[in-house]
């Protein structure tokens, strides 16, 4: 400790540059089920768009599509990163990766010692993406929570297991619904009446919100026409006197199915298939008793019945699977059986099963009837950690997950964890007829370490990022950088969270990296208040925090309301030596469930009175996997601010051109210097099979000209406007193709730019040759034609990567790579070679 406390004090005073890494940690939650579930945090809006292999494998790969709101360059985007983590139990995870220039658009690459069977889903902030791992090749975990007193044996009794037979003929296009009961309190299953209209009808439950309190429905559906819910009103009225008639949402009507609940069927009463829902008014009579049961629609997948264990272990693997509708159908029907410990396990998973599927409001009901019910125990600690998720998981920074600390909250764990690594890069351009260029030769040196310590109700982290680029060549300079060094701490109980000096944010209107404090308060469970302010930090020449540049705003984020639906508003003000640089309002709004997402922002400055962002963003899974997306964007090129002013005015202050300029001169020049682009993009995947994914994508954009300014230091001329540009291109992705564990993409694009025409073809492949030994041979072929005259470039790529880990702790690289261009043009040919290659270590701590 006394090196590395040495090391970081030494690197805490280095000079400093932006470089935000696309992760920004990574955590972990053993879920009841035995399961790991890892949240791996961005520092920048993304968007999953799919992974492979689909369910098992040692290589996960999860590809991704930013949704750039601010604050993040390409060469963070298209940079390489690895991320470090503390200590785990039970999971044989060995690395994550960002790799930002991998075929088919940025990917995480998660690498694991031995197989694991696994599911991804994005977060509903677009800022985390969720893994939970299990062991392969056995079920999930599932191990009964001890009871709160000894239980006898439970008696064999027959269960239906499956949803309401009425889910079978339940046609959700029909609006009206009967209202049974509107309560403060929960639905009690156990007290239910056995109705015959809840075997002909779907039994369900629905929430909604009245002055900040949380309302329980139970509802009866569906019926074609009001008259026809009248009339099913006497197969009810002896239990339910008050229920009346309502027309149901179409979001609820939809997510009825997996809040259905399952009744037991009455002694001596066999289960009967439902009643036809009604065509006309009057509700048709219900068919003969028929000896069987009927199952759950098969996009539910067929749930059987069974014993409560084997109920359990089947909710397990659906949960695995990701089907989290079918596993709510299971623990809902185990709820209705008389063993008390599959009872309390299967209301602690009903819960989790909610809150995976995004329905946050009915996972914080489930979580508070457990907790009513078995208030003490390891089960318990485990739901109040979730439940407290639940109500900070919008709050960043927030404190992290963990495995459950036992004992009392006074208890403390701490760890250090991190990784140093050192690269040796060297490049060569050798052009015919001119000769041969060194143009890279350099070590870098990084550092990354976390301290962490923890209880029940406190987190306190302090976390550097940075290193040390020694430049080799004659002409070289050295360039130390901290990209992130800050402390943090959260207070649970109270919902407040702080984090103070260089950090990133992509929300509230802060763009990117600054050097100052952030303060989060969850004051009520639907509201959060942030403040921010500090000093921005953008270029790598900063070598310092840039006080003549500053900072401050706050913003308010309410939800999560109907399940789905957040929104975030902002205020932020900038300054730059005394004069306004930024002045902006905005907000997000966004909507997410296990089907569909919708991320929207705006940003306007009053003080330019101009918009400054507008985007839209949204994607739609369909039952077999398909997915489709679109995403609107309109900005300003570079963000609008003062600073934009010093463009092409060969001085670095605004204070220089103060000297010479007013005021209102040097805004009217950086609106100059401002453009703006537009564009849209819709992409879709699909999976083929088990070990096939094809994907592809359509975008079309502009970037507006830019007027000549004659005011300024020096007369800046007009850019011109790019006009309508086009880019096409689809992936074939495959799995397990020619060894276990592989995985190959093949990609093709055109650009149709103004200038020009460009194919190009694109293959990445990895193999596992052995546990610890990779290779990644990649190829890339590019064929420009111009549209002006007869140029023509053609561009040839093959590199090979190699990584081996002869520890967990320990990893080798080695990349070597080449580049082969033919320019030609009014007849002339110009050819040029390229070389590059980068070897180094990584060792983990």
């Amino acid at each position: 400790m006394g090196a590395l406390g040495f090391l970081l004090t030494a690197l805490a005073f280095w000079p400093a540059v932006a470089g935000t890494r696309v992760i920004d940690s990574l955590e972990f939650q053993r879920t009841a089920t035995g399961e790991q579930e890892l949240r791996i945090r961005l520092n920048t809006a993304m968007r999953y768009i799919t992974h492979m292999p689909t369910t098992s494998g040692k290589l996960l790969q999860i590809r991704l599509q930013p949704i750039a709101t601010a604050g993040i360059g390409d060469v963070e985007l298209n940079g390489r990163s690895i991320v470090s983590w503390g200590p785990t139990r039970d999971l044989p995870l060995v690395e994550v990766a960002y790799e930002g220039d991998a075929a088919g658009g940025p990917s995480m690459v998660l690498k694991f010692a031995s197989p694991v069977r696994f599911s991804v889903r994005s977060a509903p902030d677009m800022r985390s993406i969720y893994v939970v791992v299990g062991v392969a090749g056995a079920p999930a975990a599932v191990t009964a929570p001890p009871p709160p007193t000894p239980a006898a044996a439970p008696v064999p009794t027959p269960v239906v297991a499956a949803a309401p037979p009425a889910l079978a003929a339940v046609n959700t296009s029909y609006p009206y619904v009967i209202n049974l009961s509107s309560s403060t309190r929960p639905v009690s299953v156990s007290s239910l009446p056995k109705l015959e209209a809840f075997r002909q009808y779907r039994l369900y439950t629905s929430q909604f919100d009245k002055d900040g309190k949380l309302w329980y429905r139970l509802r009866l559906g569906f019926f074609p026409t009001a008259a026809a819910a009248k009339d099913a009103l006497r197969l009810v009225n002896s239990a339910y006197p008050d229920a009346w008639v309502a027309k149901a949402s179409p979001e609820e009507r939809r997510n009825s199915a997996a809040s259905a609940i399952t009744t037991a069927v009455p002694a001596g009463m066999a289960a009967v298939a439902p009643a036809p829902v009604p065509a006309a008014p009057a509700p048709a009579p219900a068919p003969a008793p028929a000896p069987q049961v009927a199952t759950a629609p098969s996009t539910v997948g067929t749930v059987s019945t069974g014993r409560p264990q084997q109920m359990l272990d089947q909710a397990a693997k659906a949960m695995t699977a990701g089907d989290y509708q079918k596993a709510t159908l299971l623990y809902t029907a185990v709820l209705e059986t008389r063993d008390e410990p599959a009872r309390q396990q299967a209301q602690e998973l009903l819960g989790l099963a909610r809150e995976r599927s995004g329905q946050i409001a009915h996972a914080k009901a489930e979580y508070d009837t457990y907790l009513t019910t078995y208030p003490q125990g390891e089960g318990a600690d485990r739901v109040r950690q979730r439940l407290a998720g639940l109500l900070t998981a919008r709050s960043a920074p927030q404190g992290k997950l963990g495995n459950a600390i036992a004992g009392e909250p006074s208890a403390w764990q701490t760890s250090i964890y991190g990784g140093l690594s050192q690269f040796y890069n060297y490049g060569l351009t050798d052009i015919d007829g001119v000769g041969r260029t060194v143009n890279r030769s350099d070590i870098s040196s990084d550092l990354d370490a976390t301290v962490r310590a923890r209880s029940k109700e406190y987190e306190f982290n302090a976390q550097f990022i940075g290193g040390y680029v020694a430049d080799l060549l004659p002409d070289g300079e050295d360039q130390p950088h901290v990209n992130t060094l800050y402390f943090e701490s959260v207070d649970r109980k109270n919902g407040l969270s702080a984090r103070f000096g260089r950090q990133s944010r992509s929300t509230g209107g802060v763009l990117g990296r600054f050097d100052g404090g952030a303060i989060d308060f969850q004051f009520l469970p639907l509201a959060r208040l942030s403040l921010v302010g500090g000093y921005p930090v953008d270029t790598s020449t900063e070598l310092a925090p840039d006080t003549d540049r500053s900072f401050y705003g706050g913003g308010l984020e309410f939800g999560t309301f109907a399940d789905h639906w957040n929104v975030g508003i902002y205020g932020i003000n900038q300054m730059v030596d005394g004069i306004v640089d930024r002045r902006a309002v905005g907000g997000e709004v966004r909507y997410f469930d296990s089907h569909r997402s919708l991320f929207a922002l705006v940003d306007y400055d009053v003080s330019y009175d101009e918009l400054n962002m507008a985007l839209l963003s949204g994607n739609w899974v369909f039952p077999d996997r398909t997915t489709l997306a679109l995403s609107l964007d309109y900005r300003n090129s570079p963000s609008l601010s003062t600073t934009n002013a010093l463009q092409g005015q060969g001085v670095q202050e605004i204070s220089d051109l103060q000297l010479t300029l007013t005021e209102e001169e040097i805004r009217a020049l950086a609106e100059d210097r401002t453009a703006n682009s537009k564009s849209a993009t819709f992409s879709a995947s699909r999976p083929l099979g088990d070990r096939f994914q094809i994907g592809g994508d359509v975008t079309v954009s502009t970037l507006s000209g830019t007027p000549a300014s004659t005011i300024g230091l020096v007369a800046v001329p007009a850019t011109p406007d790019t006009g309508y540009e086009f880019f096409y291109s689809t992936q074939l992705i495959a799995s397990n193709l020619l060894m276990d564990g592989d995985i190959e993409i093949f990609g093709l694009r055109y650009a149709d730019v103004e200038a020009a025409g460009t194919a190009t073809a694109t293959l990445d492949m990895r193999f596992p040759l052995t546990s610890g030994w990779r290779v990644n041979p990649r190829f890339r072929g590019d064929i420009r034609r111009n549209k002006n005259d007869d140029g023509e470039r053609t561009r040839l790529r093959p590199s090979i990567r190699s990584d081996y880990r002869p520890a967990k702790w320990l990893r080798f690289d080695i990349e070597v790579g080449a580049e082969f261009t033919d320019d030609s043009a009014l007849g002339t040919s110009t050819k040029t070679t390229s070389y590059d290659v980068m070897l180094g270590y990584r060792v983990n701590f």
